[in-house]
């Protein structure tokens, strides 16, 4: 059942026609956030993972997907339309997520993202501040560099769920 949020947003599970609309915010949002391998991977793997999609006047505006690591619930990706970023929506689909564990008897869940990257990349530290906010909290770091010469410090963010 979708769930109704401010305005006419819905949050609701993935369709196969979903698909399309999905690719487009994927490539509005690439060079700055996904690479061309994300390109390629995030429609295959949200598939194949649970997916939710944020709906806002017949269209699609944003998507998460959650998968199984080891038993324990990560978020794989996560995209929202360039023109609405910073109305919500990524909260209110991270809410939905953490809903729907919370009624699976989940405790916590968890995302991996890049938290520190030399040379500075804004939209990672975007990224690791939108986690922080909604509540989660650095559970191991590691490191790791790139062809290009980037290092970085990749996070596991971990972050508690409510016991309803």
């Amino acid at each position: 059942m979708p769930i109704r949020k401010k305005g006419d947003l819905i949050i609701r599970r993935f369709r196969a026609s979903d698909l399309n609309p999905i690719k487009q915010i994927i490539e509005n949002l690439h060079p700055e956030w996904f690479t061309e391998e994300a390109l390629i991977n995030i429609p295959r793997d949200i598939q194949f993972a649970r997916c939710y999609v944020a709906e806002m006047n017949g269209g699609i505006v944003g998507f998460i997907s959650v998968h199984s690591h080891d038993g324990k619930p990560m978020i794989g990706w996560m995209g929202v339309d360039l023109n609405l970023r910073g109305e919500g929506i990524g909260r209110q689909m991270l809410r939905k997520v953490e809903e729907d564990l919370e009624d699976y008897g989940y405790k916590d869940l968890r995302v991996e993202t890049v938290g520190e990257c030399t040379p500075v990349y804004k939209p990672y530290e975007t990224t690791l501040k939108f986690y922080e906010a909604a509540g989660f909290e650095i559970e191991k770091r590691g490191r790791l560099r790139n062809d290009l010469g980037y290092k970085w410090r990749y996070s596991t963010l971990k972050k508690a769920l409510s016991s309803r």
